[in-house]
C-alpha cells in the first residue's frame, strides 16, 4: 500500500501551501480550488476551507531526518520562514510564539515541533541509523 496524498483544509491555502514548500521544499501546483505542493515521497493538497480547517487541528505530522545536520538545517529553516512571513506583514499569532523551536530530547531521541498558519502541529525526529 502506498499513501496517495494528505489533504489539508486552511483558512488561507496560498499561505499554508508556501510555508509548507518553503520549509519542505516542495514544488508547488495551483489548480482551480486546491494547491498541491510536493516531492517525489510525499503528495499534500491545500484546499481552502476555512471552518474545515478549524476541525482537524488535532493531527500531529511527524517527518523523520537521517542526521543531526539535517535536523538543525530544518531548524533553521523555521526560522528563517517565520521571519518573512511575519515581515510580509501577515497576522500570524500562531507563529508568533514559535519563531525559533526549541530542540527537545526524549529517551536520547532529539526533536521539534512546529507550527503551520493554520495552528496544525508538525514534528521533525532525528532517527540516525
Amino acid at each position: 500500500m502506498k499513501l496517495g496524498q494528505v489533504i489539508l483544509f486552511s483558512t488561507n491555502a496560498h499561505l499554508t501551501s508556501t510555508f509548507l514548500s518553503d520549509l519542505f521544499d516542495l514544488e508547488v501546483e495551483n489548480a482551480s480550488d486546491s494547491i498541491a505542493i510536493f516531492n517525489d515521497e510525499i503528495r499534500f493538497l491545500v484546499v481552502e476551507r476555512p471552518k474545515l480547517a478549524q476541525v482537524g487541528n488535532n493531527i500531529v505530522f511527524d517527518f523523520n531526518v537521517s542526521s543531526y545536520d539535517e535536523l538543525i538545517e530544518l531548524q533553521k529553516k523555521v526560522e528563517f520562514v517565520n521571519y518573512r512571513l511575519e515581515s510580509s506583514g501577515e497576522n500570524l499569532n500562531i507563529l508568533a510564539n514559535e519563531k525559533s523551536p526549541e530542540l527537545l530530547v526524549h529517551e536520547g531521541v532529539q526533536f521539534f515541533f512546529l507550527t503551520d498558519p493554520d495552528n496544525r502541529r508538525w514534528k521533525v525526529t532525528l532517527l540516525e541509523d
